[in-house]
Formats: structure tokens, C-alpha cells, sequence
């Protein structure tokens, strides 16, 4: 009798295995009519949305692709899958339990696990709405295509959150782009987008702009098809925009962590630094009393311990365009500080005439001064985004009293678009939220602990940059990390071994102790 339990458990189990399986889902290489996803979708190989054809995304769908994968051996990257849409994509999730995600399916996701999204439709804009995306080398590319992003969390994305290419105009309103390695938006190839009331912070560079490009990133002048503004920028580990074009860029009416024209100044390269480049236009700053609101996803931490180092997989970056200039005259690694960016030299090293889709190197950064020397003059803001993967709700913070559509305007700004006001749940204060929502706006350090060059890669001088996500607990002490990139596994070491040493001052939400959640980046470079 016993035995029979026994077998008919294993019977029992192998049967629940088997339906498992079968209701898996792996998407198709190709879509040539209109196709709908739901559930948990599976990508093993590029899928190509042909024209005609209309992909769309249920709310709550999960699309996870197999990391550093592509059966299909195709696209932009051949050892990494992608979704191209030469159709039409309609990715329209819901708040709070709806949200659609696009994600590694790795047990140890790192950016670049799989290629991303791109958009080619230049006729019919494709839509993405409460949407989180991130891991992938570019999260989403509009090229030659102007959809409509909005209220979607973008992050962990290797090369940029966004990348507006070949004409594209996209509308990108209410996102939150946060803490991907080369950019959270870059603009290039003529490139227009209308940019407004998105948080960009923890970026190594906010906003890039190349050659031609010319986004709307703000103006007092507000007319329908230009950008209100209502952005905000700051906390970019290099530069909180780059204006790497001839033209001149406009970015008024926007959030900067501070009113002082000069030390907004301090975080743009424009044509202060090098004349035959545009200006920022950022004047006026957004001063009303209001403050940005878009619509940004809290998370779950999946993960609320730190993973083995036996469980890392050491990351071998794809080809990036080559950095001639001089390294900084250092040779201890560097702990970049988000809280103050006054040493952009850095900055000012990206290559001078961009490819078709450059992939500069920004990893050689000059360390940025202590946290103790940012200003305090800062607007109020409580757009957020808390930390980490795999929510499973997507609560919504509006924790001003109105909607930013009903946030008092500077006297010379038009009347903004009517829209319908924003009821969002208060925000979850049990999770750790992001530096931009602390009081101070900016971490604060006790003791910072210098990362120890390995002595190996100082022989074979290779030089390289660590990322990692760190929770900050009530006390201020380092509750948990985890690696998003390293060029190496003796640096992510060497990272780890410092950042157990780090100590902050402890984070406050409108006065309350909590926890809050910030990337470290620690760069190794050589002294030459």
C-alpha cells in the first residue's frame, strides 16, 4: 500500500509537470497577422512583427527571454533575442496587479541578457503604456518609428532606456528611466522626440544627444506637439544631459535638484564647454509649488539578500565605440557619488563623430566629489520608483494633491493639455524607495570604502566598471546588493568587498526613516 502512495505521487507529480510544460509559452520567430500574448510568453530566438500584422500584449503578460540566447542566430545581435516590429506593437498594461513586463529570464539577470525592442514602423505609431522593460542592451529602440511610451519603468538596460533613432518623434511622457549604463535616452540621426514629466536619474548620462537630433525636452512656450516639461533630471552619474549636437537643445520648466542656474550648469555639457555645440536651454527652472507626476511602478525586491559570488556570470560587453581621450590621472578604481557631479570631465570624453548606432564607452568616469557639496536648494518631488524585479503589483505614486496636469504654471505658460486628474494608492513605504524621493534628494556618506584594484588586472592592465544595486537599510548600513554589470569577475570581488564597508546617513520620506534604493558604480582605470 505504501509503495502504490508512492507511485501514484510520483504519477501525480510527473502529470503536474507535464501540463507546466505544455501551458509554457515560446513565442514565434515570425507574426504575419495579428496575434495577441498572454500569460507567461517565453522568447528563445528573434521575433520579427511583419507589416500588416499587429502584436498585441494583455495586461499582466510576463514576456521573459532566455538570456545571452537566440535560436534564431539573427537581428542586431546574434547571440541575443530581440523583438523587432516592422507591424505594430500594442503593449497597453494597467496599474497596480496589470503591469507588462519585459525581462531575463536568467535566475541571475545582468544587463544585456537579451537585445530589446525595436520599433521600425515610420507610419503607425505603436504604444507602450504601463510597461516595465529591462536587461536588455537597448530597452526600447524607435527607429525610424515615433510610438507612444508612457508610464512605464525602463531600467538595467546596457546601452540606453530609450533610444530615439533615423527621424524617430516619439512621445515619451510619465516614465521612469533610471539606471542604465550608457544612458537613460539617447537621441540621435535626427531624431525629435517630445520628452515630459519622466523621472531620469542613475543613469551613468541622462540625456545624449547626437548629430542632427533635436528633442523637445521642455518649454514655457507650450503649444500641442511640444514638450511641457515637468521632467525630473538629476543624480546622472556623468552628465544629466549631453548635448553632443550643433543644435540647440530646449529643457525648460524642468526639475534639476536645485534652482541655481550654475550648478544646473555644472551637470550639461553644451557649448560652455565646447563651442561648436548647441546650448541647453534650461531657463526657467519648474519653481510653481508642483511637481512631476508621472505614474512609476513599485517593485518587490526579488532577491533580499546579496547573490554568491560562485552564482555570477562574468560579462564579456559587446563592442563599443573607442574612447581616445586621455584616462583621468588616477589609479585607484572610483566611487562614483550621484549626490554631486561638479567633476564632469568625463563627460566631455564621448567619441566626436557618433556611428549609425554608436555604442560609445563611458565607463572611464572621473570620480564625482563627496555628497557633502551638493547644494540644498532643491523643488519638491514625489514621483518615485522603488527598487527591484518581479513585482507582483504595481502600485502607483501621486502623493501631491493633484495630478501634474493641475500643477500651478509659471506665469508665461500657456494653460497645460486637459487631461483627466490621477487618483494612485500612497506609496508603500515598507519597500525601499529611490534617492530622488528622499528628503535630502541625494544619498549622503558616512564612510566610503575605495574598491582595491585587483593586482591581476593591474598586470594584464585591463581596466573595467562594476555596477551594483544596493538597498540601504533604516540605520543607514548596507542591506543588500547585487550585481547589474561587471567587466570582470575580480572587480565585481573587489566592489563587493567595498561596498560591505559603505555606511550612510540614514533616508527620509517627508520625514519618516526608510529605506531607499541607489546604484554604485566602481570604474578601474590605469594611470597612464
Amino acid at each position: 500500500m505504501e509503495s502504490m502512495k508512492k507511485l501514484m505521487g510520483i504519477i501525480f507529480a510527473v502529470c503536474m509537470l507535464s501540463a507546466a510544460a505544455l501551458a509554457q509559452q515560446f513565442a514565434p520567430g515570425v507574426i504575419m497577422t495579428d496575434a495577441n500574448w498572454s500569460g507567461e510568453v517565453w522568447v528563445k530566438g528573434d521575433v520579427v512583427v511583419e507589416k500588416g500584422a499587429t502584436l498585441t500584449i494583455m495586461p499582466g503578460t510576463q514576456v521573459m527571454f532566455l538570456p545571452v540566447s537566440d535560436e534564431n542566430k539573427s537581428g542586431a545581435d546574434p547571440a541575443r533575442s530581440e523583438i523587432t516590429v516592422k507591424g505594430r506593437l500594442i503593449a497597453q498594461g494597467t496599474r497596480n496587479n496589470g503591469r507588462i513586463i519585459f525581462t531575463s529570464g536568467g535566475t541571475n539577470p545582468q544587463m544585456n541578457d537579451w537585445s530589446g525592442i525595436v520599433l521600425k514602423n515610420p507610419r503607425t505609431p505603436s504604444v507602450l503604456n504601463n510597461c516595465l522593460i529591462e536587461y536588455a542592451y537597448k530597452g526600447v529602440n524607435c527607429y525610424g518609428s515615433s510610438p507612444e511610451i508612457s508610464e512605464c519603468e525602463i531600467r538595467y538596460n546596457l546601452y540606453a532606456g530609450i533610444s530615439c533613432e533615423v527621424r524617430a518623434n516619439a512621445v515619451i511622457r510619465k516614465n521612469s528611466i533610471t539606471s542604465n549604463e550608457f544612458a537613460g535616452l539617447v537621441c540621435e540621426l535626427a531624431s525629435n522626440p517630445i520628452v515630459e514629466q519622466n523621472i531620469i536619474t542613475q543613469n551613468t548620462n541622462g540625456v545624449i544627444i547626437f548629430d542632427r537630433s533635436q528633442p523637445n525636452l521642455g518649454t514655457v512656450n507650450y503649444t500641442r506637439g511640444s514638450s511641457r516639461g515637468e521632467n525630473l533630471i538629476l543624480n546622472n552619474f556623468e552628465a544629466n544631459i549631453y548635448n553632443h549636437s550643433a543644435n540647440d537643445i530646449l529643457a525648460q520648466n524642468n526639475l534639476w535638484n536645485t534652482s541655481n542656474p550654475a550648478d544646473i550648469a555644472t551637470n550639461i555639457y553644451d557649448k560652455r564647454q565646447n563651442s561648436a555645440k548647441g546650448e541647453i536651454l534650461f531657463l526657467p527652472v519648474f519653481e510653481a509649488g508642483g511637481s512631476p507626476q508621472p505614474a512609476i511602478a513599485q517593485s518587490r525586491p526579488s532577491r533580499p539578500v546579496s547573490e554568491p559570488p560562485s552564482s555570477r556570470r562574468q560579462e564579456t560587453p559587446p563592442q563599443r565605440q573607442a574612447d581616445n581621450s586621455p584616462p583621468p590621472a588616477q589609479s585607484q578604481p572610483a566611487n562614483n557619488s550621484v549626490a554631486d557631479n561638479s567633476r564632469n570631465t568625463s563627460a566631455s570624453q564621448l567619441s566626436s563623430e557618433p556611428e549609425v548606432n554608436p555604442v560609445a564607452n563611458k565607463s572611464a568616469a572621473t570620480p564625482a566629489n563627496d555628497s557633502s557639496s551638493q547644494p540644498s536648494t532643491q523643488p519638491d518631488n514625489d514621483g518615485y520608483l522603488a527598487s527591484s524585479r518581479n513585482s507582483d503589483a504595481a502600485s502607483l505614486l501621486n502623493t501631491g494633491e493633484n495630478d501634474a496636469a493641475s500643477t500651478p504654471q509659471p506665469a508665461n505658460n500657456p494653460p497645460a493639455r486637459s487631461e483627466p486628474p490621477v487618483t494612485q494608492p500612497a506609496l508603500d513605504l515598507s519597500q525601499p524607495i529611490i534617492e530622488a524621493l528622499l528628503d535630502s534628494r541625494r544619498r549622503e556618506y558616512i564612510h566610503r570604502e575605495t574598491a582595491t584594484y585587483p593586482h591581476i588586472y593591474q598586470q594584464t592592465k585591463h581596466e573595467g566598471k562594476v555596477l551594483l544595486e544596493v538597498v540601504v537599510a533604516l540605520d543607514g548600513s548596507v542591506e543588500s546588493y547585487r550585481i547589474l554589470k561587471s567587466d570582470g569577475e575580480f572587480f565585481a570581488d573587489s566592489a563587493i568587498d567595498a561596498i560591505k564597508k559603505f555606511k550612510y546617513k540614514p533616508g527620509t520620506f517627508k520625514g519618516q526613516p526608510v529605506r531607499f534604493q541607489i546604484v554604485e558604480p566602481f570604474v578601474f582605470r590605469i594611470e597612464k
